[in-house]
């Protein structure tokens, strides 16, 4: 079973919402710069007559997040082009006077996906609960879309087109090992790994159920494909059961009879995921 059947092909990755709750090397920098102390107003960002772009492109990237090509005092962040609360876009933002370093508290004012927080150059405002403004700045991917670099003890995902192209933690969809509100989900982009990331739905995500997202299915299940799990029809796919393939009947652990446990990964899985298998029609 190749992973473009067995994965659904929507790769959003969404941030949380009020109404719906938390809706590749090894090495490298963190892609945290220091910045010249500017005066600035009440806000903890500089005073810039220009100011941030006040109507961002409606293309959603003016900028290379690996590049980071801003000009001044800006940085290039994810953030929802149309509002859907989703990382769909770049755009440049302001830096704020005294940014927050990797793994330090940081503030997202307008919210998880406006583009705009507290953190470095080349960090963003990860992991920020619905309703509130605090989470902690993450490291976006350096170097290119194709060979993301990361900090160590984390991988590049690259989500949404290359509009979140984030160092996430990895992690075991049989062993998990995840933080509290988080999901081990497939790695983005070309990554042979599964990586931790906030649940967007913990209300809903059971088996069957319709996912948008990587990140909207129950720990133990993934967003699979229409066509693996049956009855599903929805086009961006359904949530279905990861299963172990080392076990003495992994065909058990699938929710439907009709459903199989197969290789979650066509090729050669990376180191560690040799018995990851996902349930699908057969």
């Amino acid at each position: 079973m190749k992973p473009a059947v067995l994965a659904a092909a929507m790769l959003l990755l969404a941030a949380c919402t009020q109404e719906t709750p938390l809706d590749e090397t090894d090495s490298g920098s963190s892609g945290a710069q220091e910045t010249d102390s500017l005066l600035g107003d009440a806000s903890g960002f500089p005073a810039d007559d220009d100011g941030p772009p006040s109507d961002p492109d409606p293309s959603g990237a003016e900028c290379d997040v690996f590049e980071q090509d801003c000009p001044g005092e800006q940085k290039c962040v994810p953030y929802s082009a149309d509002g859907d609360q989703t990382w769909n876009g770049l755009r440049c933002s302001p830096l704020p006077i005294e940014p927050k370093q990797l793994g330090e508290p940081c503030v997202a004012p307008e919210g998880p996906v406006a583009g705009v927080d507290d953190c470095d150059l080349g960090l963003i405002c990860w992991g920020v609960p619905p309703g509130e403004t605090q989470g902690v700045c993450t490291s976006l991917c350096e170097g290119t879309a194709a060979a993301g670099q990361c900090p160590q003890e984390t991988v590049c995902a690259v989500y949404n087109d290359g509009a979140l192209p984030i160092c996430l933690p990895t992690c075991n969809p049989l062993g998990n090992g995840c933080d509290d509100g988080q999901l081990c989900i497939p790695q983005g982009g070309a990554g042979g790994r599964f990586v931790c990331a906030v649940d967007a739905s913990p209300t809903t995500g059971g088996y069957g159920d319709p996912c948008l997202a990587f990140n909207k299915c129950d720990p133990g299940l993934f967003c699979a494909s229409a066509g693996a799990v049956p009855g599903c029809t929805e086009s961006a796919g359904c949530c279905s059961r990861i299963c172990d393939l080392s076990d003495a009947d992994p065909d058990q652990t699938c929710d439907d009879d009709a459903q199989v446990c197969v290789p979650f990964f066509e090729t050669s899985p990376a180191p560690g995921y040799e018995s990851v298998g996902g349930c699908s029609a057969a």
